[in-house]
């Protein structure tokens, strides 16, 4: 797992290999600040099946005590891991699990500030009939949000819950928008207490696709300002909060778009 760092101009500052070479077969992995050190969250089939890992990490890569794997079966099949920093040096960690049956579903775990897990559940049922796909997590010193694309065999769509930071559910498991066909990259911004989510997808099999940005409060799951972009036809869209307002990039073409947003998502 590689991370590079960029100055504001574009400019990259160098690379930091973060697992050094000594972990097998990594899919999924993301890294966050946390205080002076990072946090990385990543995957590794070096015993069976593939197994999430977090570990903490100095600016610099250096490794700040030992990583520990918080999927607890490695027979389970668990990949692409989203770690986020909470209050107090522990984490709250995302990822997707695969076991036969009985299909795909978001794990979850919050790790204490030596990066012990102090609880470890299932954020989406096990075996539903809507399979989880791609996620966003966010998080802050009020909660912890968690937005997902699902799909079945009836319909499509993305789905928000909040969380404490103890990890017991803040708010009921909500629609945020009109179901697609399949929404591909969900991202999300957080911004004070509201979570602003994008995806894109087709409205129907074979048509255009169409950017959504929604956004919902973060522990009490208020719907707000929903925005339906047609004319942008963009895949794997990711927003990030910039300069009092959204930016969001995203494959168009062969080439990536940018759309800048106000506050109010115009």
């Amino acid at each position: 797992l590689f991370g590079c760092g960029y100055t504001s101009t574009g400019a990259a500052t160098g690379t930091i290999n973060y697992t050094n070479n000594v972990v097998a077969s990594i899919f999924g992995g993301h890294v966050v600040p946390a205080g002076s050190d990072v946090l990385i969250a990543y995957d590794s089939n070096l015993t069976m099946g593939s197994e999430v890992w977090v570990a903490r990490k100095s600016a610099t890569g250096a490794a700040v005590g030992a990583p520990v794997r918080v999927s607890q079966d490695p027979a389970v099949y668990s990949v692409e891991p989203q770690v986020a920093a909470l209050p107090g040096g522990g984490a709250f960690v995302v990822w997707r699990a695969f076991d036969q049956p009985p299909g795909a579903y978001l794990r979850a775990a919050v790790l204490d500030a030596s990066l012990a897990v102090v609880d470890r559940f299932d954020l989406t049922p096990v075996g539903a009939a809507s399979a989880p796909g791609s996620f966003a997590l966010v998080a802050s010193a009020a909660g912890v949000g968690v937005a997902w694309q699902w799909a079945s065999n009836t319909g499509n769509g993305v789905r928000y819950q909040g969380f404490t930071l103890a990890g017991c559910p803040a708010t009921e498991v909500i629609e945020v928008g009109p179901s697609t066909i399949s929404p591909e990259t969900v991202s999300a911004a957080l911004v004070g207490d509201q979570v602003v989510i994008a995806s894109a997808g087709n409205t129907a099999l074979g048509a255009s696709r169409v950017l959504r940005v929604r956004t919902v409060g973060l522990t009490t799951g208020l719907l707000g300002p929903s925005r339906r972009f047609d004319e942008v036809a963009l895949t794997h869209a990711g927003i990030t909060a910039h300069d009092g307002g959204f930016q969001v990039a995203g494959a168009s073409g062969l080439g990536v778009t940018h759309v800048w947003l106000d506050a109010d998502l115009d």
